[in-house]
């Protein structure tokens, strides 16, 4: 679980102050992805930095606490950084990347990791979301768009041939977010607050919205009970969307 982690997690997003360890709690009668505070173990906010810590803290939070599935990061207000997460985008029976997930991940060209589920993908990038939607179903999938006010578990599964480090992507993410969304702004939708200060880097500063919205969760420290299956990823990243996708590390899988 940790050492995936501590190889592969970029070291941008890990220097942040802004590390929850999680666990499964079930909430409508099926298991949801809870931030918990790796100082005392209760539950966190990702709209409250005092409940978050380091990177070390939350690894040694899941360390000291079997219970806990694993470490995530936050998106705040006052960080470059965005996720998207795309869900259900691996075939369960192939282990292929979806046609669909394949283009968006090549368009947007960062830090890719395996989801805690071993079907999907969560995309770290340097950029502000440009609209309102957060999420929609797409294909015969999900993307989830998040800047902010959410967390992303992080598995340290990444993709062999994607990016090791978060890359400033606004207008790679401007592209997707008008593919997936077009102008279909009503449904799941973020409330505007205040715009955060652009980026040093030029693209981001150039690019910088005046409202940044909405956010959620991606990525996981590997250790969920019980296991039903296990997926371990051994061919080559692949440059078709028919050769199989290979992570750096191996994942047990959940139903």
């Amino acid at each position: 679980m940790s050492e995936a982690i501590e190889r592969n997690c970029p070291a941008s997003i890990r220097d942040c102050h802004q590390w929850v360890a999680w666990k499964y709690v079930e909430r409508g009668g099926k298991p949801t992805k809870a931030p918990i505070n790796p100082h005392n173990g209760l539950l966190a906010s990702s709209t409250d930095q005092s409940t978050w810590g380091t990177f070390s803290q939350a690894m040694q939070a899941c360390e000291r606490n079997k219970s806990l599935a694993g470490v995530g990061f936050v998106f705040s207000l006052d960080d470059p950084y965005c996720g998207v997460d795309l869900d259900d985008s691996i075939n369960e029976s192939t282990g292929e990347l979806k046609p669909w997930a394949q283009q968006i991940v090549d368009r947007l060209d960062s830090y890719t990791e395996i989801s805690p589920s071993g079907l999907g993908l969560k995309v770290f990038i340097k950029a502000s979301k440009p609209g309102s939607r957060c999420r929609k179903a797409y294909h015969d999938g999900e993307v989830e768009i998040y800047d902010r006010d959410r967390f992303f578990t992080v598995t340290g599964n990444r993709i062999a041939t994607a990016p090791s480090e978060v890359n400033v992507r606004q207008e790679s993410l401007d592209a997707v977010y008008a593919q997936v969304f077009g102008n279909d702004e009503p449904g799941t939708s973020a409330t505007p607050s205040a715009s955060r200060d652009p980026q040093p880097h030029s693209d981001v500063a150039r690019r910088a919205r005046s409202f940044k919205l909405c956010g959620m969760a991606i990525g996981t420290c590997i250790s969920i009970q019980p296991v039903r299956r296990t997926l371990r990823w051994s061919l080559p990243w692949l440059t078709s969307p028919k050769m199989p996708l290979r992570s750096t590390g191996s994942l047990d899988v959940h139903s």
